[in-house]
């Protein structure tokens, strides 16, 4: 799904948890500057690279809500939040 197309899944089902890498958490904060209702989301967990401190900073700052950070084997059905 495109990061304007995440948005609109999350507004609309209003998904409560969100698993995503952080590159696509910087893309959907360009696509909400459009403006974007993600008040449904309890937790935004980022896996698969690093989480660059703005892009927790600046969804932070957006949502209200932190971004976990995990890390761990992927191939093991397993992340560590960090």
């Amino acid at each position: 799904a495109t990061p304007p197309n995440m948005i609109h899944i999350i507004e609309t089902y209003k998904a409560t948890i969100s698993f995503t890498a952080p590159t696509a958490y910087r893309a959907m904060l360009k696509a909400m500057d459009e403006g974007a209702d993600l008040s449904s989301l309890r937790v935004a967990v980022s896996a698969g690279e690093t989480l660059p401190a703005p892009v927790f900073e600046e969804w932070t700052q957006k949502t209200g809500k932190p971004i976990l950070d995990g890390i761990g084997a992927t191939e093991m059905l397993h992340i560590f939040i960090s």
